[in-house]
């Protein structure tokens, strides 16, 4: 299946200005997970609030909790139209979450950083990257929690091999913008937060944050790097943004490219939330009544399935829900079908990330010839 991207030009910026969309062409490009792909065409050799790059939603200062799972490179350094995944992540390089106050001049990036001169780390800093009005662009990684010494902490890293980390912002005005992960298969820690940093002191102007979203840089680095995948933005508040699950048909209407357009290029690819598969129709007897049994091949994908979502129709109809059937199970009875008409069935995972259920991609279709008169 072709896939697809956006290429971010000036041209693009202009056209989004008149709002008008651009059009898709072959992304020719590899990827680390399903999702949006943000690939970096070229770093920079200065960090300012003005000189930034960031794929953002409008915020209005109010609170809010932002969540996200990032792949992390694979393809690596990004130069005359090649990779190098022998720079899978060029020193200082940074990547991940975008936040930004355009009224007093801050910008915050949290998520994966290289300040270290490996270029293919097998262990990933963590750390933050920012900027406040009146000072100088600052860096710092995170220190590990679970240090045995307290007194001696250690860096935070992930393995490189995990695939994937989650990441979680939680901002409240004047008190706090703190920064959790999660590792696969693991519970949440807190690792940073801005208000109780004792190695910088607060900005004289006061945090509100207004836009929100995602950035992959390079500070110093004439080439770029390849795609950093994010499967989800999730987020909570009172405020204009809205959750996106990036999946091929997401629509990115309300997201909007800050920065030098031509630095980057933005696409979609694969589905952070794949449909079943294999699905397939049989018919039976069942207490000498009509009955319809459905089975079905469980989604390819690492996120827990809760639940498997069963839908019908009959012609000229709606679809319908039907049943719901526990994840683990890959089977379905429709004891209440009509025998006489010939429904379509399709079948969806639920999938339960971070007990937030969310709706998968359909399955494929199919059909029940109706019993003979």
């Amino acid at each position: 299946m072709a896939k697809f991207y956006q290429k971010i030009t000036l041209l693009f910026s202009l056209l989004c200005c008149l709002g008008i969309v651009a059009a898709w062409a072959e992304n020719p490009f590899s990827v680390s997970g399903p999702g949006l792909q943000l690939k970096l065409v070229s770093g920079d050799n200065s960090i300012s609030y003005y000189n930034d790059l960031g794929f953002v939603q409008r915020w209005n200062g109010a609170a809010f909790v932002i969540e996200t799972k990032l792949y992390f490179s694979q393809a690596g350094k990004f130069n005359n139209s090649n990779y190098d995944s022998g720079y899978s992540f060029p020193r200082e390089s940074y990547c991940g979450f975008f936040l930004k106050d355009t009224v007093n001049k801050h910008k915050y990036i949290f998520g994966p950083y290289n300040m270290g001169w490996a270029m293919d780390p097998k262990n990933i800093q963590l750390g933050i990257v920012f900027y406040e009005k009146g000072s100088n662009w600052k860096k710092q990684p995170f220190m590990d929690p679970d240090s045995p010494d307290p007194d001696k902490p250690q860096y935070l890293t992930v393995p490189k091999a995990d695939g994937y980390v989650r990441l979680r912002v939680e901002y409240m005005p004047g008190g706090k913008l703190a920064v959790s992960y999660a590792r696969p298969g693991g519970g949440w820690h807190q690792i940073y937060d801005r208000y109780k940093d004792p190695a910088f002191p607060l900005p004289d102007k006061p945090i509100s944050i207004d836009r929100i979203g995602f950035t992959v840089d390079a500070y110093g680095v004439a080439s770029g790097l390849g795609p950093v995948s994010f499967s989800y933005f999730k987020v909570s508040g009172n405020g204009p943004a809205t959750t996106t699950y990036f999946t091929p048909t997401c629509d990115l209407s309300g997201w909007e490219v800050i920065g030098n357009p031509l630095r980057v290029e933005y696409f979609l690819d694969g589905d952070p939330l794949p449909a079943p598969t294999s699905l397939s129709v049989g018919v039976r007897l069942e207490k000498n009544d009509w009955a319809t049994q459905l089975t079905w091949t469980k989604p390819d994908s690492d996120e827990t399935v809760g639940s498997y979502k069963i839908v019908r129709k009959a012609p000229g109809d709606a679809w319908q829900t039907i049943a719901s059937v526990p994840g683990n199970v890959t089977s379905y009875v429709d004891s209440g079908a009509n025998k006489q008409i010939a429904y379509v069935y399709r079948v969806s995972a639920v999938y339960d990330l971070d007990r937030d259920p969310v709706v998968g991609s359909f399955s494929n279709e199919v059909s029940v010839v109706p019993a003979a008169q």
